[in-house]
């Protein structure tokens, strides 16, 4: 006869392999607390590299519309007209003679005529100032007596609701009116 012996776990030994109701619950809220972390981190980069994104792309703007600006306004031999706000009218020496620019600001553009023929610049700027320096340096509101300007260009974009704001300041010095 086989002697009758009682361990611990008898219980268990009728036990089928696998894992308790509780241990799978548990198991679930920890991988679903995991998915929401990196859900979370993944929006929030993204979110961000938008925002980058946008802000990169309204700066590379100013700055071309400046490039633009400045190689046009560079051989200006003079300011025939301007307002600080909106658009400066001048004349520029060339092989061909003198020719006549414009630069205004439009909406959020900023257009260019030359002697006749117009073109957009950029588009995106908030706003354009223009400022009148004379010989000494001196601010000036009289065009006749204008050696330099600056002008400012600004730039506003908004994002998922985050305002990104840039702005760039030229100073030209009127190549041909020095001479």
């Amino acid at each position: 006869m086989i002697p009758s012996v009682t361990c611990k776990g008898v219980r268990n030994r009728h036990r089928k392999g696998g894992f308790t109701l509780v241990e799978v619950l548990l198991a679930s809220a920890l991988g679903a607390t995991a998915i929401a972390l990196a859900m979370t981190t993944f929006l929030s980069l993204s979110y961000a590299a938008s925002g980058s994104i946008a802000y990169a792309e309204m700066s590379r703007n100013l700055r071309h519309s400046a490039n633009v600006m400045t190689r046009d306004l560079l051989p200006a031999k003079s300011i025939i007209s301007y307002n600080p706000s909106s658009f400066v009218f001048f004349t520029r020496k060339t092989p061909g003679g003198d020719t006549y620019m414009f630069f205004y600001k439009t909406g959020d553009k900023i257009m260019r005529w030359d002697n006749g023929t117009y073109g957009e610049v950029a588009g995106g700027v908030n706003s354009i100032a223009f400022k009148l320096y004379d010989k000494n340096g001196v601010a000036t509101t009289t065009p006749a007596d204008a050696q330099s300007l600056d002008f400012t260009l600004c730039a506003v974009t908004t994002v998922l609701r985050n305002q990104y704001t840039d702005q760039l300041t030229t100073r030209i010095f009127l190549r041909n009116r020095l001479q």
